[in-house]
């Protein structure tokens, strides 16, 4: 997860200016050699750094502690990542000899991804079947705010 991350800061920050991704890697390891730094300076230092790159900045959230999610105002943002997480860690256990299957169901869930027009209930209709078991069917519904939670 975290090597993953680090890949896509390094792709983006390298391609608009390779001293920016020095600079993050400068920024973790003082927060790594100075333990008087609260991760939550960290993510605002980080946020700052990112601020052309808005999605990888909220996607540092996940790292954070829920209790520091909660501090900067980010906890559904963070429960929204785990969740969604949970989901696929499930999909990929679910169907970890057929990977091929995975595949497919992440490809249209990307093609979905870049409809404007996309309802939830459209979202719904053509990822359910392909799960084929109840668990992952209602692990997929979890990750969308607008679905209440389980009984």
């Amino acid at each position: 997860m975290a090597q993953s991350y680090l890949t896509r800061v390094r792709e983006a920050l390298t391609k608009k200016e390779p001293t920016m991704y020095r600079k993050f890697l400068s920024i973790l390891n003082d927060f790594t050699e100075n333990s008087g730094n609260s991760p939550i300076e960290l993510y605002a230092q980080l946020r700052e750094l990112l601020k052309d790159f808005p999605l990888l900045a909220e996607e540092f959230v996940s790292f954070l502690l829920p209790q520091q999610a909660i501090a900067i105002g980010k906890y559904a943002q963070y429960c929204a990542i785990h969740r969604m997480r949970d989901f696929l860690d499930k999909l990929k256990l679910q169907f970890r000899k057929q990977p091929h299957y995975i595949q497919k169901i992440i490809r249209i869930l990307q093609s979905l991804e870049s409809r404007t027009d996309i309802e939830f209930e459209d979202v719904k209709a053509a990822v359910c079947p392909l799960l084929r078991y109840p668990h992952l069917v209602e692990s997929f519904t979890q990750c969308f705010a607008s679905q209440p939670p389980p009984p």
